[in-house]
């Protein structure tokens, strides 16, 4: 007896509750919408809630989207909408790609050039300082060392990544 006469005290209390017209507030809107969403405060970068007459429009933006709800000044959604964020990544072309790589294809360092130079002298069993009017160049990607020499040039393909002589021959 005991037991029904405070279950019914109770539901007596809640409904009492809801029928005294409790509001929520414009900072409960938005707590409902975001708990509905999964979305922290912390992941929110900027937000907005609008009071009605009867609701609350709680709009906010998250790095994957943004999210508008319809909170019933009851604390019940009444409508929601989420719309994904599309970061749009410009993709290069294949020729662009290539164009790019031809144009750092085309540029030596010094060092690099030294190195080639070194390589080269090397492979042709002579010294650096025995030689005067090379050229050092990029072609398709290997270093082309060419020497001056008596009988005519001397050209050394060199491997940009190793510095070694990969081939030799005379022009």
């Amino acid at each position: 007896m005991k037991k029904k006469l405070l279950l019914s005290l109770t539901s007596l209390f809640l409904l009492a509750g809801c029928v005294s017209g409790v509001t929520a507030t414009a900072d409960d809107a938005y707590e409902v919408a975001l708990d509905d969403s999964n979305v922290t405060e912390t992941e929110v970068l900027e937000h907005n809630v609008e009071e009605g007459k009867s609701k609350y429009t709680v709009q906010f933006s998250t790095a994957s989207g943004s999210y508008e709800y319809i909170i019933g000044k009851d604390g019940l959604i009444q409508d929601k909408s989420y719309t994904k964020e599309v970061i749009e990544l410009e993709e290069e072309t294949e020729e662009e790609t290539k164009e790019e790589k031809k144009e750092e294809e085309t540029e030596l360092s010094d060092s690099e050039k030294q190195q080639a130079l070194e390589a080269a002298c090397t492979n042709m069993g002579i010294s650096t300082s025995d030689v005067s009017g090379e050229s050092v160049t990029l072609e398709d990607g290997d270093i082309v060392v060419r020497i001056p020499t008596d009988s005519g040039t001397s050209v050394t393909i060199v491997d940009r990544d190793s510095m070694t002589a990969t081939s030799s021959y005379s022009e």
